[in-house]
């Protein structure tokens, strides 16, 4: 189905079937009331982990050949 089908068929609904597809999109908008992001317990966070340092190539400041162009 085209945009302009859509937007045509829309135009021709009765102005409370477009309410009613207007309040139908919006809730399917609204995130979930039970997501299971809300409910995950963060884990504690433990200090430290870089006790031994990390590793950074030399030509971490370089720009790669294949980007030169662009320069």
């Amino acid at each position: 189905m085209s945009y302009d089908s859509i937007v045509t068929e829309i135009l021709s609904m009765s102005a409370e079937k477009r309410w009613n597809l207007l309040m139908e999109i919006a809730s399917s908008l609204q995130p979930a009331t039970n997501c299971s992001a809300q409910n995950k317990k963060r884990a504690k966070r433990k200090l430290g982990g870089f006790e031994e340092g990390f590793f950074m190539a030399d030509d971490f400041d370089k720009t790669p050949e294949c980007f030169k162009e662009y320069l």
